[in-house]
């Protein structure tokens, strides 16, 4: 029973851990993509002599990207968040898992120490035997 609670706790452990490194490739993807927007935005312009059109085109350009990264940061930081909760949550089963290790190693110390038991036993037995074969066979030698 330990050890299908052991392995049912290693695999929620697994799952928490590879559900973390999605989030973690997510949190990379946006990164990328605020990067590109910056470089975007950095290296936005207008011709030296254009118009004020051109000039109100850039701006607004330069509000959306502003604006896009804006979303990008807020969905980075519900990622994070979630980040940080699958941390506690693989503690969690890290703790777990280390419980029901240590009550498996304590179970087979169990069972091992009882099988020596028994063949402490066996042997006390034997020996019980052969010293009674003996103390017979020494009757029957004096009975004669």
């Amino acid at each position: 029973m330990i050890q299908k609670l052991y392995n049912l706790n290693k695999l929620k452990l697994d799952q928490n851990i590879s559900l973390k490194q999605q989030i973690k490739a997510k949190i990379y993807k946006i990164d990328l993509e605020i990067n590109d927007i910056t470089n975007t935005l950095n290296t936005a312009s207008v011709e030296k002599y254009g118009a004020i059109r051109d000039f109100r085109l850039l701006s607004i350009h330069k509000d959306s990207l502003k604006h896009k990264i804006t979303i990008h940061n807020m969905e980075k930081q519900k990622y994070t968040n979630d980040l940080l909760k699958y941390d506690k949550v693989i503690v969690k089963y890290q703790k777990e898992l280390e419980k029901y290790d240590y009550l498996l190693k304590e179970e087979k110390k169990q069972k091992y120490k009882q099988e020596q038991k028994y063949e402490e036993d066996i042997a006390n037995e034997y020996i019980q035997a052969k010293f009674i074969k003996n103390m017979i066979t020494k009757q029957k030698v004096q009975n004669v």
